[in-house]
C-alpha cells in the first residue's frame, strides 16, 4: 500500500483509457512516474495485498512476488460491503469490469488473471453465500484455431461451478476478428448498449432460473418438514 498510497490519481484522461473507450472515476487508481496506471489490488477484508500496472501500450503487469491469489479490484464499489445484496459480477481485466460497470450500473470485480477467478469467486460466496455470482467469462476464441483450449472460458466456468454461479460470455459474430474477446472489445466493436442489453438479458434469465431453483428448495423443504411432522404423529 506504501507504493501506492502517495501517486497522483488516476484522471481517466490517461492513453489506456482512451483507447480503450472506457471512463472512471476511482480515487484509488493512480499514476505513477512513467504515466502507467497503477490499480490497487486488495482481499476480502479490504486490506491491500498488491497492485497491477497498466502500461501504456496495453501490457499488464501485477507488482512482482506480491501475492495475487484472492487479490482483486473493485469498480464501482469502494468496499467489499458495496457487494452486499447485489449480484456479484466478476471479470478478468479491469477494463473489462470498468465497461460492464459502465454498461449496466452494478460494481464489479477484477480478478487480473483467469486463473485467480476461482479463488476471488470462492471468497466473495463464502462471505456471501446467498447471492448470485456471475463470472463475466474472456473468450479465448483466437486458441481455437491453432488446436488450443479457449483458457478465458475454461477458467470462468470452472470459477462459476466452484460457486453454483453463471458464466456470461460477451457476444460476437462468428466471423468477427477473432482477437476480439472480452465485454470492452464487445463494447467498441458494437456499442455500450449491446452490452448492457446482452449482460441483463443473460442476468435475468439466470434469476428466473435461481428463483425455481429455491422454489424447489422451499417445496422439497416443507414437504420434510410434513415428513418429520408425520414421523412423531405416528
Amino acid at each position: 500500500r506504501a507504493i501506492t498510497t502517495f501517486l497522483p490519481p488516476a484522471t481517466g484522461k490517461e492513453k489506456y483509457f482512451v483507447d480503450k473507450g472506457i471512463n472512471i472515476d476511482d480515487p484509488n487508481v493512480k499514476i505513477d512516474t512513467k504515466g502507467n496506471i497503477v490499480v490497487p489490488m486488495m482481499d476480502i477484508n479490504n486490506r491491500q495485498w498488491s497492485h497491477q500496472t497498466l502500461q501504456r501500450n496495453g501490457f499488464k503487469q501485477v507488482f512482482k512476488d506480491s501475492r495475487i491469489q484472492g487479490t482483486f479490484a473493485l469498480v464501482g464499489a469502494k468496499s467489499v460491503q458495496d457487494l452486499k445484496n447485489n449480484d456479484i459480477l466478476i471479470a478478468e481485466g479491469y477494463s473489462t469490469a470498468a465497461t460492464i460497470h459502465e454498461a449496466i450500473g452494478k460494481p464489479v470485480v477484477a480478478a487480473s488473471t483467469g486463473n485467480n477467478l476461482k479463488h476471488v469467486a470462492l471468497d466473495l460466496h463464502k462471505r456471501y453465500p446467498d447471492q448470485i455470482i456471475y463470472i463475466m467469462a474472456d473468450d479465448d476464441r483466437y486458441l481455437e484455431p491453432q488446436g488450443k483450449i479457449n483458457t478465458g472460458r475454461i477458467k470462468a466456468t470452472e470459477a462459476a461451478l466452484a460457486v453454483n454461479g453463471y458464466v456470461i460470455s460477451p457476444n460476437f459474430d462468428s466471423e468477427a476478428d477473432k482477437s476480439k474477446t472480452d465485454f470492452n472489445d464487445m463494447a467498441r466493436d458494437q456499442s455500450l448498449d449491446a452490452v448492457k442489453n446482452h449482460i441483463r438479458a443473460n442476468i435475468e434469465l439466470a434469476h428466473s432460473g435461481h428463483k425455481i431453483e429455491l422454489a424447489a428448495e422451499k417445496t422439497q423443504d416443507r414437504e420434510q418438514r410434513q415428513e418429520t411432522a408425520a414421523e412423531i404423529g405416528r
